[in-house]
């Protein structure tokens, strides 16, 4: 997102400048590093961990070992469309870059908030949509349960291909408390199984994980 450093060879550039070795991953790798080493996922082998923030990404580690694929893509589940069949809204969504239908439009503080001011035509932000879903108010209920079957139609795709030992959730809309029994609830119709046994759990180190996670590159 920093246009100046497209194109430029960033960890070279820093190892001249400061003279010593860099580590360079993103904020959800680093999430993840640091929640399945001491974290949320510390008693599991395979820990997917997700941000749903302004963003939506994730890293993937096995045995406390972040999984790089060649293309530095492993985790980036948030720029896959989400599961169809998509409805009219879903279809007509662009991301910034022109893909239609990322689950990071939906997921996201921001896709909540658009969501709702497309159906309300009132803008919301999304911790005030939270609230007034608590009081039971008939749009707000609707809504989320659009975002709760958007996010198990989203994470259904994660399960059928790595069905990795738990979930762990971070950036702040993982302070949504019922995500955690809602997504369990509405994700088996979109299995290739009839059970799902994966907990997901909200991260443990909370905001501080993809920092820790930087440090923790060097373990």
């Amino acid at each position: 997102n920093t246009e100046v450093l497209e194109g430029k060879n960033v960890k070279d550039d820093l190892e001249t400048l400061f003279g010593f070795e860099i580590k360079i991953a993103n904020d959800a790798d680093c999430h993840a590093v640091s929640e399945s080493i001491d974290g949320s996922g510390a008693d599991y082998d395979s820990v997917f961990a997700i941000i749903m923030g302004t963003g939506v990404g994730a890293g993937f580690t096995y045995r406390n070992q972040l999984v790089v694929g060649p293309n530095k893509l492993t985790g980036e589940w948030g720029q896959n469309p989400i599961p169809g069949p998509m409805d009219d809204y879903e279809k007509s969504v662009q991301r910034h870059c022109g893909r239609i239908g990322a689950i990071e439009v939906f997921l996201s503080g921001p896709g909540l908030e658009n969501y709702f001011e497309f159906i309300t035509k009132n803008y919301l932000s999304s911790k005030e949509i939270i609230a007034l879903y608590r009081t039971k108010e008939k749009q707000a209920v609707s809504i989320m349960n659009v975002y709760f079957e958007r996010a198990a139609r989203a994470l259904s795709t994660v399960v059928n291909i790595l069905d990795p030992d738990v979930i762990v959730c971070g950036g702040g809309m993982s302070e949504i408390d019922e995500i955690y029994n809602e997504i369990p609830k509405r994700i088996v119709p979109y299995l290739a199984s009839d059970f799902f046994h994966t907990p997901i759990v909200k991260a443990l180190h909370g905001s501080s994980s993809g920092v820790r996670g930087a440090a923790l590159l060097w373990d």
